[in-house]
């Protein structure tokens, strides 16, 4: 037994030293400045739909949505989850086109969800956020039952990494844009 402890010991004294040197783990900081943001990945989902892979629910857990093949990145939401206190915000990771376009998205979300913000950051090489972000717009009443979100304006650079977050307050519901 105190042999085989020894072999261990011995097997992980080099992983374990490795390990001194390196950064702390990444921690949230509510959605400001975040280390760990996951890369785009592959493909080009960004081009199709931002559906949300679950759980996205922090930047550091955002759905990679691949590169653009346009140079507009206009977001295509149909009923994502989102709200309550399990799941109050939807992250999305992508990288813009080749060349400069416009993000844009609209829609709407309805009760028992209450106010969404949306926000659009950059992401630097060390996979953090980039402050101020982009833009950000909330939600506005359209009526007694439904809100809307809209978001326009909004000019991508080229071959850039972008961290898009929706954050919702209310119950748990759907959205799309």
């Amino acid at each position: 037994m105190r042999r085989s402890l020894v072999r261990y010991a011995i097997l992980l004294a080099p992983i374990l030293a490795c390990g001194s040197g390196s950064a702390p783990p990444a921690q949230s900081d509510g959605g400001m400045g975040m280390r760990g943001i996951p890369v785009p990945g592959p493909g080009h989902a960004v081009d199709v739909a931002f559906q949300s892979v679950v759980p996205n629910d922090t930047p550091a857990r955002a759905t990679p949505l691949g590169t653009s093949t346009m140079n507009d990145v206009t977001v295509w939401v149909t009923n994502n989850a989102i709200g309550g206190a399990s799941n109050a915000s939807n992250y999305f990771v992508f990288r813009s086109g080749p060349s400069s376009g416009m993000f844009v998205f609209e829609g709407c979300f309805q009760a028992p969800l209450e106010t969404m913000t949306a926000t659009l950051w950059k992401v630097d090489a060390s996979g953090s956020e980039q402050l101020p972000p982009v833009g950000t717009a909330a939600s506005k009443p359209d009526g007694d039952a439904s809100a809307c979100l809209t978001f326009s304006e909004t000019v991508l650079e080229a071959n850039t990494v972008y961290l898009f977050g929706l954050t919702a307050t209310g119950g748990a519901g759907e959205y799309s844009l």
